[in-house]
């Protein structure tokens, strides 16, 4: 991780121990059941991902490495994109990869000249979204938003504007956006760079340090996390994607990482529960919290989901 993120405190760490999990006998896998795939930490196993159907016929350990991290979908499902910690001649630094679901088969999409991570593939399959900063990691070298073509593996710039982090981008679901959290101390906000005017706005209020931004699969709201510095606490709210009516959706004290189920009800987020991190669900219109996953000594982050 590069030492700004660390020392922001904004990319946080997760993990699951797996033995006994994996060795329950499972049924049969019904099709059309979500799964969720997660990041997963654990003192012993370091970090791995996890995936499972919600509906508990399907639990799976995916990595070996335990040096993976940030997992996302392919936009078909079929596959995961993914950061691993990678020996490169720039040293241990985290690459992207793509993970086949069927075949287990992984391909190395960064090309070892960066830090590259957290990456969030196009509605349409075509690009991914990641944060890419220099592996000097020199007070200039700032965690900044890039495009892959995933056909010609060429990265370009998102957002020129601004020598402040950018981070945690998340695309609209036509594609023609992308909402990510920029970080200027005191503070940070939260970005819409617009693809085909080529253009950016901020659009909440300035009194929320908001991170982990997350669309709408419906388009009409961004989820986030909101940490509050007097209360020492970070919040999931959602607001309009016009930055009008910010609604405080979870209670804390230490939630973060909101995902969309995919009719746009119900959120998937991480939540402290004592020394350990689950996964929660949220119904926006109740805001009832429920357990999807949990397991002793263990931390789990970075929750999405697939229909």
């Amino acid at each position: 991780m590069a030492t700004i993120v660390r020392r922001l405190g904004i990319v946080c760490t997760c993990g699951l121990l797996f033995s006994l999990f994996l060795a329950l006998p499972l049924p049969a896998q019904s099709k059309g059941a979500l799964k969720i795939v997660f990041q997963v930490f654990s003192a012993k196993e370091g970090f791995n991902l996890g995936l499972t159907r919600l509906d508990g016929t399907e639990r799976r350990k995916l990595t070996e490495t335990n040096r993976a991290i940030m997992p996302s979908f392919s936009a078909d499902g079929a596959s995961l994109f993914f950061a691993e910690f990678t020996k490169t001649e720039l040293g241990m630094i985290p690459q992207i990869f793509r993970l086949d679901l069927k075949t287990n088969e992984r391909t190395q999409l960064s090309d070892g000249s960066a830090n590259d991570e957290y990456p969030m593939c196009s509605p349409d399959g075509q690009q991914l979204a990641f944060i890419s900063w220099s592996a000097a990691q020199t007070k200039k070298d700032q965690p900044k938003i890039y495009l892959m073509d995933l056909q010609e593996k060429k990265r370009t710039l998102l957002d020129p504007e601004g020598d402040s982090p950018q981070l945690y981008p998340s695309w609209s679901p036509d594609g023609t956006k992308i909402v990510y959290a920029y970080l200027k101390v005191p503070m940070a906000v939260l970005k819409i760079r617009d693809l085909v005017k080529k253009t950016t706005s901020t659009f909440l209020p300035k009194k929320f340090y908001a991170t982990e931004p997350s669309w709408s699969p419906l388009g009409d709201q961004i989820a986030f996390t909101a940490w509050d510095p007097k209360a020492q606490s970070k919040t999931i709210w959602v607001v309009k994607v016009d930055g009008s009516d910010p609604k405080q959706i979870t209670k804390g004290p230490d939630d973060g990482h909101p995902a969309w189920f995919p009719d746009g009800r119900k959120l998937v987020f991480s939540q402290a529960e004592g020394q350990d991190r689950v996964i929660c669900e949220v119904d926006l219109a109740t805001q009832k919290v429920k357990t999807l996953i949990k397991k002793e000594n263990a931390k789990l982050e970075f929750p999405r989901i697939y229909p």
